[in-house]
């Protein structure tokens, strides 16, 4: 492995040391300090890197790029300084945003690096020192609740069983303590080991942001010695994070081994995948052809410029445009190229706004509000866990209403991962424990009962244990796997009651099993598990080597030595019935038959067994697995653990009830109607799945289950393949298909796309035994072959993967900890809440933003055609009729907050409607609010109310007409009327396209149309705005006429797309609309 040699700072002042080790010190030398800093600027840097990053965005380089334009002097199509002002407040404006965030991050770091942690300088010496000067190789002594400032090797521990436990919630947000046992090297040290705290060099891999993972040894130093052979393993389980907090230990000493930006913390500190919503490609697309309308418009205004220009000049020159003449000369074809030329990039200034790149501001501002809603919605929020749903990922809310397939969990998501030891299998008898069950049943909520109260004996079983004989080795040994074959964490309460805690509930509720029947385990350290069994007291088993759980395996064993046996050893294990059956060398008919009967009534089941062996096999056993772990081998290390983990005796099995959590029936009664497609990916086996899919409604009574569970991989695909060709595609709409993982596995590898398209037929899908990398092979397969937008839900690790493939991530708040909700975009603690989510908020901000995006192509695209017209009236000269400060405040203010209020408020359809009928659904999972041809009738209805803003005014106040107060209209005039009837206009047409007015709606529009008509008032009276004229609004107040072609221009321009929506909401409504009316038409009876 690519190593870390690390050598502790009290042996570097030895001389022989430094000639041995003088190359690995001045490296270590050379390693990052302990100190952080998350900020990305300095106060030299903040300026010139502020801007370069933000001009990484199209949206800033566009508008600079426009005002640079704007400058030359042929061009000024607009008052140069004023058109800086918005990309001025742009930028200022994201520059002291990012100025304080970068300055809040500064203040954090200063914080933490500043805390003070002791460090020893000698056996009795200490130094205080803060967390930024610690270095690699420092000895550090941490005390009861301090958190541990660096990555460090666990060397001393006040415990008397040389163990520590640690929080580790900062790191992966698991509230359960952990673990952590003291490096073993008591056989190394004697009195030849120098005077120092901790004699050894420590080898490490490079650092990786794996937490589960760490790779090391040690070798002990000895003074003009050679030790480099005697390697001393170092396992996860000795080393602990920077980050993480120390709990019931009073203290403890670590020697640093990564330091700063080196520790796990900071490395697994990575932001999730950012994802894009399916509608925000959409728009894009639509933005790529307002890019092409621009160019198309500044195009046909510079060739009309050209000839314009060219018919003028002959009309100088010879009075009759027919009469040939000197202007075809090339000095004359230059001028007029020059002229096409200035004019495209006047057009380019003057239509710019076609380019909607405010949306993008505007729609991560309504974004914010749609979060804000969903988090604070009463109807998801619950009382028993005092949590509701929370947004971690704002870009994707509009998405919620585009899921077209989700992929659930089982254990945790659809069940309360609270297990109740329901049966056991030992030595092939069954022992029910239904009392278990009723405890829980008589009681309000599972939260309220402990595990240890839901655990109790059966009294023949607990007779047979009591009275242990040789005959009944089997009993003991089934126990003793209950109690020793686990990774539970043991605390002590003041009573002196011995409490467990664990990563996954089933092993916890297996040693308050065990301990239900007097065989309690009672300490754990690295090297021993002492247990007390019945009237024989405490045992102590010295612990040889532990073989973790793992999802290929899906088992866990531990090697003991037997006290009760000299010179003897156990291998136990425990893990999934499947996995254990096949290793095992006894008849395993009689515990298969209960096995299947437990999984039929929708039990979880384990089965455990034993090998015995010799001491030197077990010293042999070991010995090969530390090589393999310490050269790094995962091969070697499976090979070694196939070698263990073979020819063992069953014991017995145990059967654990995982009661559905409230409201999962009704939840996926709900999904399934609203024609979601529903995968449930679960490790457990097929019996059990089936049953429990049963009860929550997974598979309905009138549901047909298509097997693909066959034992020969190529078996299950030749019945896939039979099944493909004779089942009618319409029939399957009703049926559910169950496969197990493997075939599954092999049938994705053999026949992906054929396979995922068989599974969309059918209403649910059911995959058993599947591994975490399984289901993110799954969810990705089904993206990519179908294109569906999905949503993963899941509640621990071993959904991560899932989680994070999906288009929307979702991780429930349960018992095995946070790693699935810091995954995911969206997080809630119970499954329930899910159809609300999707059905009326997923609803609600699709049809939402649906509509804000084809408002803004209209209302950027009206405004632009209306210069564009005018071009046509003022020779094609560039020449603009609006005044400047409108024109640049007419999309960035007066018509930006109405069209914000709208989709933060708007209620297409009542929530009670969206949730009673699920159907409704698939408008928004179709898409059918934002389709192409919207884009195309926004852009027709934009030339139509443009050509009707224009000419209706024009024809009013055609070639000099008069006001009543007889001056002369002029063309600034001109255009403060258009521009006042074309925000009226607009203005209309969001209200004809609202379904649900509140008094925010009507204060907003009053307040912007009015805002538009007070600047317009000062603006004109103060010759500093850089208004062409002097007392605009003032003249237009004073004149009837002037108003009522406003009035007249804003009615005439929506009334097509009001006769347009009566018409088809009166003869042929939406299915949307017809819900709506027969909900209202029902309230009001």
């Amino acid at each position: 492995m690519g190593e870390y040699e690390i050598v502790p700072r009290q042996l570097q002042n030895n001389k022989d040391v430094e000639k041995r080790f003088g190359v690995a010190i001045k490296k270590q030398l050379k390693l990052p300090s302990n100190s952080i800093s998350s900020t990305k600027y300095t106060f030299l840097t903040f300026i010139p890197k502020n801007l370069f990053e933000q001009f990484h965005r199209f949206a800033n380089i566009y508008f600079v790029f426009i005002c640079i334009v704007n400058f030359i002097p042929q061009v000024d199509a607009i008052s140069p300084f004023l058109s800086l002002v918005p990309v001025i407040c742009i930028l200022a404006f994201t520059s002291i945003k990012d100025a304080v965030e970068d300055y809040r991050r500064h203040l954090s770091d200063v914080e933490i690096n500043s805390q003070l942690c002791l460090v020893k300088t000698s056996e009795e010496q200490t130094v205080r020192k803060t967390w930024d000067s610690l270095k690699v190789g420092d000895i550090i002594q941490i005390g009861l609740n301090e958190e541990i400032p660096a990555d460090c090797l666990l060397i001393s521990s006040s415990n008397d069983t040389n163990i520590c436990f640690l929080e580790t919630a900062n790191l992966d947000g698991e509230t359960n303590l952990k673990q952590k046992d003291v490096v073993d090297v008591d056989d190394y040290l004697d009195e030849e080991s120098p005077n120092a705290i901790f004699p050894f060099i420590v080898h490490t891999d490079k650092p990786n942001p794996d937490l589960t993972r760490f790779k090391g040894y040690l070798v002990p130093y000895r003074e003009n010695e050679q030790t480099e052979n005697s390697k001393i393993l170092v396992k996860n389980r000795n080393v602990l994070y920077r980050g993480c907090v120390l709990r019931n230990t009073d203290q403890i000493e670590a020697l640093i081994i990564y330091g700063g930006k080196n520790t796990k913390a900071v490395l697994s500190n990575n932001d999730p995948p950012s994802k894009t919503s399916y509608m925000e490609r959409l728009m894009n697309r639509d933005v790529i052809w307002c890019v092409v309308i621009l160019l198309i418009l500044c195009m046909s205004g510079a060739v009309a410029g050209v000839l314009w220009e060219r018919d003028a000049r002959t009309s100088q020159l010879t009075g009759n445009w027919y009469i040939p003449s000197e202007g075809d000369s090339t000095e004359n074809k230059n001028e007029l190229f020059l002229v096409g030329f200035y004019m495209f990039l006047r057009m380019v200034v003057l239509l710019q706004i076609l380019i909607p790149l405010s949306l993008y501001i505007t729609i991560e501002i309504v974004k914010l509000f749609q979060a804000f809603f969903i988090s604070n919605d009463l109807e998801m929020y619950s009382k028993e866990f005092d949590a509701g749903v929370v947004c971690r990922s704002l870009n994707i809310t509009e998405e919620l209403g585009n899921i077209q397939a989700i992929f659930s969990d089982k254990t945790g998501t659809l069940t309360e991962n609270q297990m109740i030891f329901r049966a056991a299998s030992v030595n092939g008898i069954n022992y029910e424990h239904a009392a278990n069950s009723l405890i829980v049943s008589k009681t309000k909520s599972q939260a309220e009962v402990t595990d240890d109260e839901t655990q109790t004996g059966d009294p023949e079983l607990r007779l047979k244990l009591r009275s242990f004989s040789e005959t009944d080795i089997e009993i003991r040994n089934f126990f003793l796997c209950l109690a020793c074959c686990n990774s539970v964490v043991l605390t002590m309460e003041q009573q002196k009651e011995v409490l467990y805690e664990s990563e996954s509930p089933d092993e916890a509720a297996l040693v308050y099993a065990s301990k239900a029947y007097g065989v309690t385990l009672m300490a754990r350290s690295d090297r021993s598990v002492k247990i007390t069994w019945p009237h024989e007291g405490l045992k102590t088993f010295k612990c040889k080597y532990v073989l973790p759980f793992d999802s290929s395996r899906k088992m866990m064993s531990v090697i003991l030595e037997d006290p009760d046996e000299p010179g003897g050893c156990l291998i136990l294990t425990k893990g999934a019935d499947s996995a254990v059956f096949a290793r095992s060398k006894n008849d395993t008919s009689t515990t298969k038959e209960h096995v299947d009967a437990y999984a039929e009534v929708g039990l979880r089941t384990l089965c455990a067994a034993y090998r015995k062996i010799s001491q030197q096999e077990a010293l042999d056993i070991v010995t090969e697995l530390a090589e393999a772990e310490i050269a790094g081998d995962e091969e070697a290390l499976s090979r070694a653990y196939s070698m263990v983990e073979k020819d063992l005796t069953l014991v017995g099995a145990t059967a654990i009830e995982d009661r559905l959590q409230d409201g999962v029936e009704e939840s996926i009664k709900i999904i399934r109607e609203a024609k979601i497609k529903l995968w449930v990916l679960t490790g457990d086996k097929i019996q059990t799945a089936v049953e429990v899919g049963r009860n929550c409604n997974l598979i309905k009574r009138t549901d047909h289950l298509k097997y693909l569970t066959q034992d020969d991989c190529d078996d299950a695909l030749q019945q896939f393949l039979k099944m493909r060709g004779n089942e009618e595609p319409d029939k399957l709409v009703n049926s559910v298909l169950i496969i197990s993982g493997s075939n599954l596995e092999y049938i994705l590898a053999n026949e992906m796309k054929r396979f995922i398209k068989f599974c969309s037929l059918f209403g649910a899908v059911l995959c058993c035994r599947t591994t975490p990398k399984l289901k993110g092979e799954i969810v990705a397969a089904v993206r990519h072959v179908l294109n569906l937008r999905s949503l993963s839900i899941g509640d621990g690790a071993n959904d991560v993967t899932m989680i994070q493939e999906a288009n929307i991530g979702v991780g429930i708040s349960g018992h095995e900890g946070r790693q699935a909700v810091m995954a995911s975009d969206y997080a809630m603690p119970r499954f329930r809440m899910l159809p609300r989510l999707l059905l009326v908020h997923g609803h609600w901000n699709y049809a939402r933003i649906a509509q804000l995006i084809e408002y803004f192509f209209y209302k950027n695209a009206l405004f632009i055609l209306l210069i564009f017209i005018y071009q046509g009236f003022s020779g094609w000269s560039g020449a603009n009729f609006i005044p400047d400060l409108y024109l640049i405040l007419f999309m960035l203010l007066f018509n930006s907050i109405p069209p914000i209020i709208n989709a933060t408020l708007d209620r297409f359809l009542p929530s009670s409607l969206l949730m009673n009928k699920p159907s409704l659904y698939q408008f928004c999972a179709e898409n059918k609010s934002y389709q192409p041809f919207l884009f195309w009738v926004a852009m027709l209805d934009s030339i139509l109310q443009a050509s009707v803003q224009f000419f209706i005014p024009y024809g009013i106040f055609f070639d000099g007409n008069q006001f009543s107060n007889e001056s002369t209209i002029s063309v600034w005039t001109f255009g403060t009327i258009v521009a006042a009837g074309c925000l009226l206009a607009t203005f209309l047409h969001l209200g004809i396209d609202t379904m649900s007015w509140t008094w925010a709606h009507v204060f907003f529009l009053g307040f912007s149309y009015s805002l538009f008509l007070v600047i317009g008032l000062a603006s004109n009276a103060l010759p500093s705005t850089g208004q062409n004229e002097f007392w605009i609004m003032e003249y237009l107040f004073s004149d009837l006429w002037s108003w009522l072609t406003v009035l007249l221009v804003g009615f005439l321009s929506v009334l097509p797309r009001f006769i347009i929506k009566v018409f088809f909401n009166t003869f042929a409504p939406s299915p949307q609309y017809f819900s709506r009316k027969k909900h209202y038409q029902s309230v009001e009876r």
